[in-house]
């Protein structure tokens, strides 16, 4: 009898600890840019940058424009340059970010911007400057 009651108590307790895990990992947030806005940079300002947001998928509305203000300081905007580098064959293309300044980012450059509470204040932007197409 003791050892069913041991055996039904630890499954008790591991159907607990797979649940408060799984819990966890949900209120996590992705790896990938999660809450970022995408698009392309329009303007660049003393303070300040205005980004043109991407479509989604099946949108048919004009693109959307939004600015975003930058903060120097400790707890100021972080800029990070991503350079994409090609894959040789069967492997996986790679992607390596680099710390950057306000002042590397330039007009045409693609970026993602996780902004503050209130949408306004940019607090981290990762961006890249696109390929050039080959003419064709």
């Amino acid at each position: 009898m003791s050892r069913i009651r041991t055996l039904s108590v630890a499954a008790l307790v591991m159907a607990l600890a797979v649940a408060a895990s799984s819990a966890r990992a949900a209120d996590e947030p992705k790896k990938s840019d999660s809450g970022a806005v995408h698009g392309v940079v329009k303007s660049i300002a003393k303070d300040a940058f205005t980004v043109t947001l991407h479509a989604k998928k099946g949108e048919t509305a004009s693109p959307e424009e939004k600015t975003f203000t930058v903060t120097e300081g400790t707890e100021g905007t972080v800029f990070f340059k991503v350079s994409h580098k090609k894959a040789e064959a069967g492997e996986k293309a790679t992607e390596e970010s680099t710390p950057a300044k306000f002042a590397d980012l330039k007009d045409g450059d693609v970026v993602a911007v996780v902004a503050d509470s209130k949408g306004k204040t940019a607090k981290s932007v990762k961006f890249h400057t696109p390929a050039k197409k080959k003419p064709a």
